[in-house]
């Protein structure tokens, strides 16, 4: 998991990445931690393709605020689901968070606690929804996050995934294969030809799910017995 600290509070920078150093010792779990001290040096370095999984982000920033940064990651990054936790001397900035769906704020000074605590609620996340899937798209070979497909449809012994970004990626195989090696706790078999990604369902009706961008993906008679309940439990679970 690569780690971004975007903080001009060299101080706090260096707290972090000494906890997460620790803790990468403690666990053997592999995390790369990057360090910014300002928010145009990111920017620049996204803007070349630099890409990470989460971020500790300080409101406060010289020259670009934190929320303003936040805008642009969630933008430019939009095909990529990043982690922010955002770090402050002051509180009054929380209402400016919500659009932005961070996991956590915390109030400054930190605590090594609270911070490993948020790291391994994301590794909790990431291994449930970290798998990347070799498959094609627009003819050619790439390697996507399973969490990005929305559903994916059986034809024959070709699958066709349906992506978050609306392209179209198809790798060979079976959907009973797929669920197991890709599926982890998101993606659920509702019909003989589909599996549905519950993150993207908007709601569930009797015969059918109805996702975000409103494609309605079937139900299965088959597969309706327990639906209801797995998905209300997934829904209250999230």
């Amino acid at each position: 998991m690569r780690v971004v600290i975007c903080d001009d509070d060299i101080k706090c920078c260096s707290n972090i990445e000494e906890w997460l150093t620790s803790y990468q010792q403690k666990t053997k779990v592999k995390l790369e931690v990057d360090i910014y001290n300002n928010a145009e040096r990111l920017i620049q370095h996204i803007k070349e393709g630099y890409i990470f999984d989460f971020i500790f982000l300080d409101i406060e920033l010289p020259e670009m605020d934190g929320v303003e940064l936040g805008r642009i990651i969630r933008d430019t990054l939009s095909d990529r689901y990043i982690n922010m936790v955002y770090v402050s001397n002051k509180t009054k900035y929380c209402s400016k968070l919500f659009e932005l769906e961070p996991l956590n704020f915390h109030k400054k000074p930190l605590r090594r606690k609270q911070i490993l605590e948020d790291v391994r609620k994301v590794l909790s996340r990431m291994h449930i929804k970290g798998t990347v899937v070799p498959c094609t798209v627009d003819g050619k070979k790439e390697n996507i996050a399973s969490h990005q497909v929305m559903y994916v449809e059986s034809n024959g012994n070709m699958l066709e995934l349906m992506l978050k970004n609306k392209k179209k990626a198809f790798i060979r195989g079976s959907l009973e294969k797929f669920k197991e090696e890709y599926g982890g706790d998101f993606l659920f078999r509702c019909h003989k030809s589909f599996l549905v990604n519950y993150d993207f369902v908007q709601s569930y009706e009797t015969r059918f799910f109805v996702l975000d961008e409103g494609t309605h993906i079937p139900i299965g008679r088959k597969f309706s017995g327990n639906m209801k309940k797995q998905w209300m439990e997934y829904v209250l679970e999230r």
